[in-house]
C-alpha cells in the first residue's frame, strides 16, 4: 500500500458515514504499522478506522486514552483496533513518546537509561522508566523515597510496570547505597570495593568507552566483584566540580568521608582526567 494512497483506502473503508477525517498522526501510524512493522493491510485500516471513531486526531489524544496498557487495549478494541496494534500502539506512542520527552527535561532519567541499556532490552528499558514516570520517581531524592525495604520497593514499582529485576538494581544503586553513605538505617553487608590492578586500571583507561555517566572496562575494576562498568552517579556533580576547580588552581585537596562513597574513584576520576587534558593539549596544541 503506497503512502498516497492510504488515507483514500482507509475512506473507502469507512464508507459514506459522517466523521471521516485525516490527520498526520493518521499517516504517520499507518506508515508505522504497515511499512516498519509489517502489519497486514486490512488490520492496518481496521486500526485506523478504529482510531478514528475514538476520535483521535493527535498525539495527546493517543497518550490521553490510558497510561495502563490493558484499559488502553480494551478501550480502542471496542472501536475495532485489533489487540495485537493495541499493544504496539501503546508502547511506541505511549510508553516511548512518554519516555523521551520527560528524558529531554528531568536529567537523573536519563542517567537511569543510559545505565540501563548495558544489560536490558530497549523494550525493558523504556518499560522500566515509564513505570518511574508514572509514579513520579523523577528524581534521585524521590525514587529513593519509594521505601527503604526491598520487597515494599519493588512491589510498588513492579505495581507500575517496571520489571523484577530492575527495580533490585535500582534499589542496590540508589536505596542501598544511600544507607551505605551514612543516611539512614545501615546495612552492614561487606560491601567494600577499592579499585584493583592500578597499572591495569590506567592502561585501560584510554581504551574504555564512555556512554553519558557509564565508562565500560574490559577488566574488573574491583576487588569484592566482578564489575567492569563505572557509573558516576549526579549526586557527585557538586564535589567532582570543587575538587577539578581547585585542582586546576594547583592546590591541595583532601577528601574525606564515609567508607564506600566513592574516595578512591574520584582520585582516580581526578587522575584520569588530567591525564586526558595534557593528552589532549599535546595532540591538538
Amino acid at each position: 500500500m503506497a503512502t498516497s494512497t492510504l488515507e483514500s483506502t482507509v475512506k473507502v473503508e469507512w464508507g459514506e458515514a459522517k466523521g471521516f477525517y485525516w490527520t498526520p498522526l493518521l499517516e504517520e501510524v499507518g506508515n508505522y504499522l504497515f511499512k516498519e512493522k509489517g502489519e497486514d493491510e486490512e488490520d492496518v485500516i481496521d486500526a485506523l478506522c478504529g482510531l478514528i471513531k475514538y476520535k483521535v486526531k493527535k498525539l495527546e489524544h493517543l497518550q490521553n486514552i490510558s497510561d495502563d496498557d490493558e484499559k488502553f487495549a480494551r478501550k480502542l478494541s471496542a472501536k475495532g483496533v485489533p489487540d495485537a496494534i493495541c499493544d504496539l500502539l501503546f508502547e511506541k506512542y505511549v510508553v516511548e513518546a512518554t519516555v523521551e520527552e520527560a528524558i529531554e527535561s528531568h536529567r537523573f532519567l536519563s542517567d537511569i537509561k543510559v545505565m540501563l541499556k548495558a544489560t536490558n532490552s530497549k523494550e525493558e528499558v523504556s518499560r522500566a522508566l515509564f513505570g518511574l514516570i508514572k509514579y513520579d520517581a523523577i528524581t534521585q531524592e524521590k525514587l529513593q523515597n519509594i521505601s527503604d525495604n526491598k520487597k515494599e520497593f519493588a512491589e510498588r514499582l513492579s505495581a507500575k510496570g517496571v520489571p523484577d529485576a530492575i527495580c533490585d538494581l535500582l534499589f542496590e544503586t540508589y536505596v542501598a547505597m544511600k544507607k551505605r553513605c551514612g543516611s539512614g538505617e545501615m546495612d552492614h553487608r561487606p560491601v567494600k570495593r577499592r579499585v584493583v590492578g592500578i597499572g591495569n586500571f590506567f592502561t585501560s583507561f584510554t581504551h574504555c568507552k564512555v556512554s553519558g555517566r557509564v565508562c565500560s572496562f574490559e577488566h574488573k575494576i574491583t576487588d569484592s566483584d566482578d564489575r567492569k562498568l563505572l557509573y558516576v552517579r549526579d549526586c557527585y556533580d557538586t564535589i567532582y566540580d570543587k575538587v577539578v576547580d581547585l585542582a586546576s588552581s594547583h592546590a591541595g585537596v583532601i577528601v574525606t568521608g564515609t567508607s564506600g562513597i566513592g574516595k578512591s574513584f574520584l582520585g582516580v576520576s581526578i587522575y584520569c582526567f588530567t591525564v586526558l587534558i595534557l593528552i589532549l593539549f599535546h595532540r591538538y596544541i
